[in-house]
């Protein structure tokens, strides 16, 4: 229970909690750019997590490599945050710092779940952290006033599709994590951006095809291939 209420709390409450507050202040091209910095963080925070174990087999380790496309995907990052009146006026606490946050605390669950998920079955603890979040997050909605009504047909697929994603993504995320190091993993990762920006250009009719947002995907999908390019040369 403890490790459920640990899991629950980060990769659920949290993340969910910042992430759908700073994705309805922000583009949801820019969001998924800066939704990949979770990855970068996870690395990090692998590396001060398991290096210090006894047994560690430095799969974990920081070195040349990581650091360089750490230093690819924060620039990317920094750099989608850029406008017109400087570095800082394209960031926003409510939008691009809630996003940030959302991906640390993704992070945060990634490096724990890491050395939970050997412990018990992935979609056991999948389905009682979820549980657990579902309950707060609601909780905290109901105590700010907020409210679900306008139910469809249409919108009640859209609820039931949006539960399988999150339910069957967390779940083999789970399992990956049970049997694979956390940098291993992260570099399927990188299509999350690239579907973020090419279907908010195609549905939400964002202007998401702009050099600095095709420039920023660049350099963060290549900071995740780089973190794994060595591994993957040589297997």
């Amino acid at each position: 229970m403890k490790n459920i209420l640990i899991l629950g709390a980060f990769q659920t409450i949290l993340q969910y909690f910042f992430f759908y507050i700073g994705l309805s202040h922000t583009e949801g091209s820019k969001g998924s750019i800066i939704v990949a910095s979770s990855y970068f963080f996870a690395i990090v925070l692998a590396h001060l997590v398991y290096t210090k174990k006894r047994g560690y087999s430095g799969e974990e380790q920081l070195d040349t490599r990581k650091i360089l496309g750490c230093f690819l995907g924060v620039t990317g990052i920094i750099l989608v945050n850029i406008s017109s009146q400087g570095i800082g006026s394209g960031f926003t606490l409510a939008g691009e710092g809630c996003m940030l946050l959302s991906s640390l605390a993704g992070a945060i669950a990634s490096v724990y779940l890491k050395s939970f998920a050997k412990k018990g079955n992935p979609f056991e603890i999948t389905g009682w952290q979820f549980l657990l979040g579902w309950l707060v997050l609601c909780l905290i909605g109901k105590g700010m006033g907020g409210q679900v009504t306008g139910f469809t047909w249409k919108s009640s697929l859209l609820l039931f599709y949006m539960a399988v994603i999150s339910s069957v993504a967390f779940s083999l995320w789970t399992l990956l994590l049970q049997y694979n190091p956390v940098g291993k993993v992260s570099i399927y990762g990188f299509m999350n951006p690239v579907f973020g920006v090419l279907l908010s250009g195609m549905i939400l009719g964002e202007n998401a095809f702009t050099l600095k947002n095709l420039t920023a995907l660049f350099l963060v999908c290549g900071g995740i291939f780089v973190v794994n390019l060595k591994r993957n040369v040589e297997k």
